[in-house]
Parts: C-alpha cells; sequence; structure tokens
C-alpha cells in the first residue's frame, strides 16, 4: 500500500511513539476527534473541505502507525477493505441501500 520509503518513516515514529509510552490508540483519537469537529463545521456551513482532508490524511496516518505497532499486515488492512466493500456492493445490488 506504502513506498518503502513511507514504511520506513512509519516504523520510525511508530517506534518513537512506543518508547514514549503513549498508547497509539490516544494519537488515533486525537486525530479522529480534529476530523469529526471539522466535519461539524462543514455540516453548519462554516467549514472547510480541504481541512477536511488534511484531517483525515493525519487520522490515515496515525491509523498506519498503529497497524504497525498492532502487526496488521497491508495484506491485512487490503483483504478487510475488499470485504467491506464488497459487503456494500452486495447490499447496495440485493436491497437498494447505499
Amino acid at each position: 500500500m506504502f513506498t518503502e520509503e513511507t514504511k520506513k518513516l512509519v516504523a520510525e515514529v511508530g517506534d518513537l511513539n512506543a518508547r514514549c509510552g503513549v498508547p497509539q490508540e490516544v494519537y488515533v483519537t486525537e486525530e479522529a476527534s480534529e476530523f469529526i469537529k471539522e466535519w461539524m463545521k462543514i455540516s453548519r456551513h462554516k467549514g472547510d473541505q480541504s481541512l477536511l482532508l488534511g484531517e483525515a490524511m493525519d487520522m490515515f496516518t496515525t491509523l498506519a502507525v498503529y497497524f504497525y505497532r498492532t502487526g496488521v499486515t497491508d495484506e491485512q488492512v487490503e483483504a478487510h477493505m475488499q470485504s467491506k466493500i464488497m459487503r456494500a456492493l452486495d447490499r447496495n445490488h440485493e436491497t437498494g441501500e447505499i
């Protein structure tokens, strides 16, 4: 999913975070809350789509580190994504649900 350089950087920050004693879930939660906050601003017509995208990427980054720290492989992430997407497509074909 990522280049070798990105994987190296994820591992580096993951190892750094592990040494500081803060659970990676704390960082994921913080980034998720920032994403939610920006989404809520957009819902009130006060937000900025580019800021929302930035918050989504920040959240994705902390999740990549979380996956590294918990031993989840790119292949596992991809398999889960495919399964989730296929379930959504099947549900849409069966019921029209989006």
